[in-house]
């Protein structure tokens, strides 16, 4: 079964959310070679999230591509941690430099569930 979106007191949980931020991922772990791109009101009525980042692109040979990372991946939650924006991905994240693996969770653009053990390249 699918997640359902919490209902807030307004109504629509995925109202107001644009897609306008844009983060080109440069040295993050395993996500280098990703652009990220916050939520849209269609991604997250399609997905059942309100929280997340979408994977807008990912450049072919880098170790997003290799870790199986595709246009149009939702990344819901990584180790336990839900981003709801750029700036909370950032901090996650960047909080992991110094370890060995994260765990990220992640809705497929066609819906399949996927849950990943990404390892940091040495």
């Amino acid at each position: 079964s699918s997640p359902s979106i919490p209902m807030s007191v307004s109504g629509d949980p995925c109202q107001g959310l644009t897609g306008e931020q844009t983060l080109k991922v440069k040295n993050h772990f395993v996500f280098r070679g990703t652009e990220l791109r916050s939520l849209t009101a269609d991604v997250c009525r399609s997905r059942g999230r309100n929280k997340g980042v979408l994977v807008s692109s990912v450049t072919l040979g880098t170790p997003a591509f290799d870790a199986g990372f595709e246009p149009g991946d939702l990344i819901f939650e990584l180790d336990d941690q839900v981003p709801n924006s750029l700036d909370d991905f950032e901090k996650i994240v960047s909080a992991h430099e110094d370890r060995r693996f994260i765990r990220v969770e992640v809705i497929g653009k066609a819906g399949q569930a996927k849950h990943l053990l990404l390892f940091k390249p040495r």
